[in-house]
């Protein structure tokens, strides 16, 4: 899996190899996600499928967690990486500021 950097009105953003913007969880620690099953269904993570790799304009490193449901996900700076499944095009930014659960979701940047 590829992250990149992507454009939005806001500045620079993290994409996933098919543009589509990926997503910091707030309840998360540091190589620790919080985010279950159920929130998982509504968050999809960024799978590894092997090791990830930096595309252009990542300054950060990339890594891979274990998630609670025992998948190997993609963190950027140590952070886990998600999608938002109402995000339907690459540059859709609809998981920006929702909140679930004690947490916010955040657009992740570089």
């Amino acid at each position: 899996m590829t992250v990149r950097a992507g454009s939005a009105p806001q500045g620079q953003i993290l994409v996933d190899s098919q543009g589509t913007t990926l997503y910091t969880y707030t309840a998360d620690s540091p190589g620790k996600p919080d985010c279950d099953k159920a929130c998982l269904a509504l968050w999809p993570p960024l799978l590894a499928k092997g090791t990830p790799t930096k595309g252009s304009g990542i300054p950060g490193p990339l890594g891979v967690v274990i998630n609670p449901a025992d998948q190997e996900q993609v963190t950027y700076k140590d952070m886990p990486l998600y999608t938002f499944v109402n995000d339907k095009k690459p540059g859709d930014l609809t998981g920006q500021g929702v909140k679930d659960r004690p947490g916010v979701w955040i657009v992740a940047t570089p």
